[in-house]
């Protein structure tokens, strides 16, 4: 990280208060989804969705996170070490889309299973 300050400061520093901003954005998300989830039990179909997509996000972020604390961000992207959590984190993103659209269609199933 020195060495990227002595090189380009503006840059170095633009970087760093990037990820700051992205490490805060995530922090803030966390109590929101804890309380999204206390106080939505009514309605289950977007908290499964809102569940669904936040973890997507935050698992995402976090993953990012993590592996730049092990090796230098130009040299994970290099390896290709943050391509399987932003995958993992999309398709969580894509399964809570998924389950939004289909939510109403399984409840009638389950309804019908119920009855018949």
């Amino acid at each position: 990280m020195m060495s990227n300050i002595n090189g380009n400061a503006a840059a170095a520093i633009s970087g760093m208060m990037l990820r700051v901003f992205d490490i805060a954005i995530v922090l803030m998300l966390v109590p929101v989804l804890v309380l999204y989830l206390q106080y939505s039990k009514s309605k289950a179909q977007e908290s499964v969705t809102f569940t669904l997509i936040m973890c997507g996000i935050i698992i995402s972020q976090l993953s990012t996170y993590i592996v730049e604390f092990a090796i230098p961000l130009d040299q994970a992207i290099e390896i290709g070490i943050l391509d399987p959590p932003y995958l993992f984190g999309y398709m969580i993103i894509a399964i809570g889309l998924y389950a939004h659209r289909k939510y109403d269609e399984w409840g009638y199933q389950m309804i019908e299973k119920m009855l018949g």
